[in-house]
């Protein structure tokens, strides 16, 4: 192992080993510099999420290959900084959970899952190296961990733009309406009081 991961593995235990505190810890009386670096979290959550679903086609491709020493390596190095960034993405959730204003149950799942997501990514570094010629169990601990991730994206989305964000057979109501732009004007309905809805009301009618 590189002097490089040799770091990056030891951060992330010692980085995943303070997550499993912070579950068990009120985070809201930490000082406020520390909880602003919370607002970050919807910002970098997006690359761990591009990383994993990104992780799906670099390995397949690298178990179609006959040959894969020049390119182990740069995976081996990207397994460690999803792992990385997934546990930071967790540390910045739990900052930005403690300003409040969540739905508590939508919040829980979301948290449980970004904390499996963070220990699941970490997990798939060490499942690469001791089953290197079962791709049976690395493809379902890799799959496993994008499953995890698509439904604790779920949850993040409801939290973030509201319940049944990501539901297909939602009614899609538009934020502003025709009545936005009119009012009752001489007690008839539907005249316009802006000049757009006046030349649209002025509109030789068929």
């Amino acid at each position: 192992m590189s002097r490089h991961l040799y770091v990056l593995s030891n951060l992330l235990i010692v980085l995943q080993v303070l997550l499993l505190l912070f579950c068990f810890l009120d985070v809201s009386v930490l000082p406020h510099f520390v909880l602003f670096a919370g607002r970050f979290h919807p910002v970098v959550l997006h690359l761990p999420i591009t990383l994993i679903i990104l992780l799906v086609p670099f390995s397949i491709y690298l178990q179609r290959r006959t040959d894969t020493d020049d390119l182990s390596g740069i995976f081996d190095l990207m397994l460690h900084y999803i792992a990385l960034i997934s546990t930071l993405t967790a540390f910045a959730g739990f900052l930005l959970a403690a300003d409040g204003g969540y739905d508590q149950e939508s919040l829980l799942f979301h948290k449980w899952l970004g904390i499996a997501v963070a220990f699941s990514t970490h997990a798939l570094v060490y499942i690469k190296k001791a089953f290197t010629n079962k791709t049976i169990v690395w493809n379902t601990a890799m799959y496993t961990t994008l499953m995890v991730m698509l439904a604790g994206s779920h949850f993040g989305g409801n939290l973030t733009h509201g319940e049944g964000f990501f539901a297909f057979n939602k009614e899609i109501k538009p934020t502003i309406t025709f009545a936005d732009f009119t009012e009752k004007n001489n007690g008839l309905p539907g005249r316009c009081s802006t000049r757009f809805g006046s030349e649209m009301h002025d509109l030789p009618q068929r």
